[in-house]
């Protein structure tokens, strides 16, 4: 009797034994597996977070430089006339202040090489041509087409409007 009660404790041993391996292997696994994944993730995310508050920064610096820009009209039309005037007198540097914040630097390059090369009077001759005007998807865009004497498209102008100071800026050269 105290034979088959040491082997029935022995088989509970063993069935233990069995079910509590895997167990603990499936749970040390599994602890791993997310630990791996949160510290792979973590990082990621925290390179994300940066990259959001850096992007945020950006953003904060852009809009003081729109708040602070005062340089354009009231209408686009305006703004047109600003920015040929300075053409006219072939200060680039002013006529490329009448661009977004953003495309100042490439406006003041395109413009700086255009003088350079002697096209800033066909540029404004362009500008002071025939023209019409329409506000595209909302009233804060707007598109001057420019055509030549038998009525085809020859340039267009983009425009779009400083919300913060309500000055029309222009949005591309096309």
């Amino acid at each position: 009797m105290q034979k088959l009660r040491w082997a029935s404790r022995k088989w509970w041993f063993w069935v233990g034994l069995v079910v509590l391996i895997p167990v603990a292997w499936y749970v040390w696994g599994y602890v791993a597996y997310n630990a791996g994944i949160a510290s792979k993730y973590g990082v990621q995310n925290a390179a994300r977070e940066a990259y959001l508050n850096q992007i945020k920064a950006q953003d904060a610096i852009l809009e003081a430089q729109y708040r602070a820009d005062t340089y354009g009209g009231t209408t686009p039309e305006e703004t047109l006339g600003l920015f040929v005037e300075s053409l006219k007198r072939s200060d680039v540097e002013l006529a490329s202040k009448y661009y977004l914040i953003e495309d100042q630097d490439e406006a003041r390059g395109a413009l700086s090489v255009s003088k350079e090369k002697g096209y800033l009077g066909n540029y404004i001759s362009i500008l002071l041509g025939s023209h019409e005007g329409q506000y595209l998807a909302t009233e804060q865009e707007y598109r001057i087409e420019f055509v030549d004497k038998s009525g085809n498209q020859i340039h267009a102008e983009y425009f779009k409007l400083n919300t913060f100071t309500d000055k029309w800026k222009i949005k591309s050269i096309r």
